[in-house]
């Protein structure tokens, strides 16, 4: 009873929309291939990034920083990486369309077509490491300590989730089975991880990454989960 509508925006047809973390502005990536930073509040536009080349696909998925400075968006195979207040393009690579900001905004992970996690760092520009997988990756998921990345396999049919320790990449727990190729969550005090079903299971499973056992499987969806978080 105490919810109502602020206000709205019509953005149109978009392949890709974010907020960032201060709920001060938005990204959509347009069909056109245009990325258009907005304030969210009245939705004035703030910054226009036109692709770098009319050939490429669409940009899609725009995701900002931790600390909203930077903007990475991914095109086919290329992701591009820019610094919103310089207007400045830092990079490009060669990786899929699940990248994630490392919590202390200064590392890039993203699913490499060499394989396995790469992990690009945004002060040297440069790829500094890259994380061993036998599957290719989906959901990508670091703990609240920035120390651990949960990742689970694309293939529904054989699904994984596998926690990595960072700074090496020694796999720390190896599951395949009451696991999900859908989304992941890490509690607050990275304790437990909660992933989804694959597209016909409607359950979440929690995991107590203490000791890798299945702490738990919530019942009583009937659709894909789509989305996760801890309170």
């Amino acid at each position: 009873t105490d919810l109502r509508l602020r206000g709205q925006h019509d953005y149109g047809l978009v392949s890709g929309l974010n907020v960032d973390a201060a709920l001060e502005r938005y990204v959509v990536a347009e069909r056109n291939g245009d990325i258009i930073v907005r304030r969210l509040d009245d939705g004035r536009e703030l910054v226009h990034l036109p692709p770098a080349d009319r050939r490429d696909s669409a940009y899609s998925n725009p995701v900002f920083s931790p600390d909203g400075e930077l903007l990475v968006a991914s095109a086919g195979r290329l992701l591009r990486v820019w610094h919103l207040g310089r207007r400045e393009l830092l990079g490009g690579l060669q990786g899929q369309a699940n990248e994630l900001f490392h919590p202390d905004g200064r590392r890039l992970l993203f699913g490499s077509f060499e394989g396995g996690i790469g992990i690009w760092d945004l002060v040297e520009r440069r790829m500094v490491r890259r994380l061993p997988l036998d599957f290719t990756p989906n959901s990508l998921v670091v703990d609240p300590e920035g120390r651990r990345l949960a990742v689970n396999n694309t293939d529904p049919e054989k699904a994984r989730v596998v926690i990595l320790e960072l700074d090496s990449g020694r796999v720390l727990f190896n599951w395949s089975s009451q696991v999900g190729n859908g989304v992941m969550a890490w509690s607050a005090d990275g304790q437990l991880l909660a992933v989804g079903g694959v597209h016909n299971d409607p359950r979440v499973y929690v995991w107590n990454v203490r000791d890798g056992t299945l702490a738990s499987v919530l019942r009583g969806h009937t659709g894909t989960i789509v989305g996760a978080r801890f309170a």
